[in-house]
């Protein structure tokens, strides 16, 4: 936890931690909510990583290598979430009913 990885690693706890409250208050049920929980998640992931890396390496050798090269993963990720998710539940509601 102490290695330039430890903030993500903690990230990761507290992105689905707010990913998991948020579906089950229903965040995942439709496509903008499903859109603004994800973009949570990583914030979480993001935030914890970067300023834990910023403070072994510097702000601007963070962002350039612990971000930078993650946002179309980041946002291929969230598009995934939002094609799996709302359809995913309206299958469920059509199975229970």
């Amino acid at each position: 936890m102490a290695g330039p990885t430890g903030g993500y690693l903690a990230g990761f706890v507290a992105g689905a931690w707010l990913c998991g409250a948020l579906a089950e208050r229903g965040w995942d049920r439709s496509w903008l909510k499903t859109i603004v929980a994800a973009g949570l998640g990583h914030a979480a992931v993001f935030g914890f990583g970067f300023i834990w890396l910023a403070i072994l390496i510097g702000a601007e050798k963070a962002f350039a290598f612990g971000v930078a090269p993650f946002w179309a993963a980041t946002l291929l990720k969230t598009a995934l979430a939002v094609a799996v998710m709302p359809p995913a539940w309206a299958v469920v509601r059509r199975l229970r009913a």
